[in-house]
């Protein structure tokens, strides 16, 4: 493909555009009014009318200067359109409606007051009884498994210690195990320490009755998931007059785009800084040595940065790409960086009050790798609770070009053919207490210079309470361990301000915006990013 300019509408049957007349994304207008025609709900157009308000939200709940939490995730559900069109940029003149909405906004009934104290911290009654209120204990790997089928509540559970002595027993319920000792309901952590144990494994110690550990049904739970969940990469089938991508891997929109002709990725002329078409093929940066801008076989791929070099260019430029086992690195930096961080997964850090961060990735990990890699199996369970959170925030975001669940591959860290929809490089960062998933956030680390954070989101029980700010302040003293320059995150107009004066960003600079055009970021249409010096 020689030279290509690719037009709006040209690349993608499936792209969805916003119907034309008095009904807009499922809302009949009466005057100057819409009415969702599903729920009957009052919407009111904000924002030029790209945004829709449901009037029977109270003001308070829509407020997001409160500096003790916020969660961009949640908030830019309402703005953020997905990948697959958008009204902002370049390009298509007829968005496609938002395709994450709150689940808070989403599920409400008219007339029905949100519980205000849906974002308050639930505790148990002092008589021990749980608590029968949705959600209550959903983000522990034990309920987790409960829900997978893995075990069932009432289940018999032993603590072994040496020669396979009990050293203490309990019950299961969603809420912890009932502990036999206490007779209150306690966390997997807690049921060890009153075990007496000192080997902070619980789930491999552990055991139903019949000898199985909770680690062995842990792995059965990830097994037991959607195939579609599962998978370890999104390879997209392109047909011989469809090879390219059909929205800019720069800002994400539709339009006139760019084609390279070594991989699908496609590229806005505006967005590359070019002032006249190359002549002849031409080659992304993702597909040329950053040295010499040349394309050939004998390319290697930096493991951290992902950029790619020529050894010779390398070593004329007074450096020296690095082996290490299968990892190849273009100097000392990317090495150091990446060996910190691979330190850095699944390793729990304890910061005061019971609370605790930790860096998670999946692991792909069978029953024969259970005695070496229980810490993987544990890592992979707290990324579906990780996932499930998300979920509380957000309907499936599906890309519009490959039909892929973003959100969910995002936080399995699915590897892609399409650079845009590459996602295999992420880790997620959560925050826990006494088991619990409370706050968990997606990162990327694009080399020394700028790591990425497109998705943060909080617990309900556990909003307005400091959490997102805990996280974020353990995410970047991670980042500043790793030597990383910048973070830089997308940021709605709602929220831009609280990101700014309560967490320290701004807009990003002319500098920033010309060393992104070269970083695969995961990018929203028409929303601004922000970045913070580490």
């Amino acid at each position: 493909m020689r030279n290509v300019v690719r037009k709006k509408g040209e690349s993608s049957k499936r792209r969805k555009l916003k119907p034309k007349g008095s009904k807009k994304w499922g809302l009949d207008m009466i005057g100057k009014t819409y009415i969702d025609v599903k729920t009957k709900r009052i919407m009111i157009p904000v924002e030029d009318g790209d945004l829709y308000v449901d009037l029977t939200i109270p003001n308070e709940d829509m407020n997001v200067n409160d500096d003790s939490d916020m969660d961009l995730v949640r908030d830019s559900g309402k703005d953020i359109e997905n990948q697959s069109g958008s009204s902002a940029g370049q390009g298509n003149p007829n968005p496609t409606p938002p395709s994450r909405v709150p689940s808070d906004i989403r599920d409400q009934k008219k007339g029905e007051p949100r519980n205000k104290r849906q974002g308050t911290r639930l505790r148990r009654n002092s008589s021990n009884v749980e608590i029968n209120v949705p959600n209550y204990g959903k983000h522990t790997v034990l309920c987790w498994m409960v829900d997978m089928g893995t075990i069932q509540p009432n289940d018999r559970v032993y603590y072994m210690g040496e020669s396979n002595s009990v050293l203490l027993d309990g019950t299961i319920t969603r809420g912890g195990i009932r502990c036999k000792c206490c007779h209150g309901i306690v966390s997997v952590s807690e049921f060890e320490a009153h075990s007496g144990s000192k080997n902070s494994d619980p789930y491999r110690n552990i055991c139903l009755e019949g000898g199985t550990s909770l680690l062995h049904c842990m792995l059965e739970a990830w097994n037991k998931q959607d195939a579609s969940k599962l998978k370890v990469s999104n390879f997209v089938s392109v047909a011989d007059e469809d090879f390219n991508d059909s929205a800019c891997i720069v800002c994400g929109d539709y339009g006139n785009l760019l084609c390279c002709d070594s991989c699908p990725s496609t590229f806005h002329q505006s967005c590359l800084g070019m002032d006249v078409l190359p002549p002849g093929d031409w080659h992304c940066s993702y597909c040329c040595c950053k040295i010499c801008g040349l394309v050939n076989s004998q390319l290697a791929t930096c493991s951290l940065c992902e950029k790619k070099y020529h050894n010779s260019c390398v070593e004329a430029d007074g450096g020296m790409i690095l082996e290490s086992g299968d990892a190849f690195f273009c100097g000392n930096k990317c090495q150091e960086a990446f060996g910190k961080l691979e330190r850095l997964i699944g390793v729990k850090h304890e910061i005061g009050g019971g609370y605790s961060w930790t860096l998670i990735r999946r692991s792909n990990v069978d029953f024969g790798d259970l005695h070496m890699k229980s810490h993987m199996v544990e890592c992979n369970s707290k990324l579906a609770l990780a996932l499930s959170l998300m979920d509380e925030c957000f309907l499936p975001c599906m890309d519009g070009r490959t039909n892929i669940n973003v959100l969910n591959s995002v936080l399995y860290n699915c590897w892609s053919n399409f650079n845009r929809v590459n996602f295999e490089k992420f880790v997620t960062a959560i925050l826990e207490k006494d088991d619990k998933v409370i706050c968990a956030a997606s990162i990327r680390i694009d080399g020394n210079q700028i790591a990425e954070m497109p998705y943060i989101a909080t617990s309900y029980m556990y909003r307005r309470q400091g959490m997102c700010r805990r996280l974020m302040n353990a995410i970047e003293s991670a980042l500043k361990h790793l030597d990383v320059e910048l973070l830089v995150i997308p940021a709605i107009s709602k929220v831009k301000k609280t990101w700014i004066s309560s967490f320290g960003f701004e807009p990003i600079t002319l500098k920033t915006q010309h060393l992104i055009r070269d970083i695969k970021l995961l990018v929203f249409p028409g929303v601004e990013k922000l970045q913070k010096r580490i």
